[in-house]
């Protein structure tokens, strides 16, 4: 009787896992850290913030040289010549400030888009690995505290979106006022 009590935990055991929908784990954050296309929008947003930097200091470098100039006229100059002076040079430093702004945000959008690009690019895999597993839901590894690992597709879904999506274009949208001028 208690080896036909055991076999009777056992198949109803099996028939609760059974009934138990299938689910994986996938770590996201690693996924658009490490997946090859978000190291290419990486150095890409790296390597035009540098261009930006470049810019930036040739404007701050001719701001300091007209701070010098005036500072040497100052003497030679009158009130009013100084004060347009001052006026001129606050107005180079809002233009100056304005534009590392500007730069800011075209990095920012920039980089906000193609991680929405990349990140529908792995939702769309991972829904198709799901389908191909079978997997009725999968968990973001964040949301679980404690999980098999046998459940977590993140290396299955890296690989598989290195193969297929070898790049994310970066698009940089100049703002208004850089159109205009």
């Amino acid at each position: 009787w208690s080896l036909n009590s055991a076999n009777a935990k056992d198949e109803a055991a099996s028939s609760v896992s059974a009934a138990a929908p299938a689910i994986g784990l996938i770590d996201m954050n690693r996924i658009m850290q490490t997946a090859n296309a978000a190291k290419d929008v990486f150095t890409a947003i790296e390597d035009k913030r540098k261009e930006y930097q470049g810019q930036i200091s040739k404007v701050e470098d001719g701001l300091r040289e007209f701070e010098t100039t005036v500072m040497k006229e100052k003497d030679k100059l009158s009130k009013d010549q100084m004060d347009k002076k001052r006026k001129e040079f606050e107005t180079k430093m809002m233009d100056a400030q304005k534009m590392v702004q500007d730069k800011k945000s075209i990095l920012d959008q920039a980089y906000a888009q193609s991680m929405d690009k990349l990140r529908a690019e792995v939702l769309k895999i991972t829904a198709e690995m799901a389908q191909e597993k079978k997997l009725a839901v999968i968990f973001s590894q964040d949301a679980v505290v404690i999980g098999e690992k046998e459940l977590d597709i993140t290396d299955e879904v890296l690989d598989v979106l290195n193969d297929k999506v070898k790049k994310i274009p970066v698009v940089w949208s100049a703002t208004k006022e850089e159109k205009k001028g």
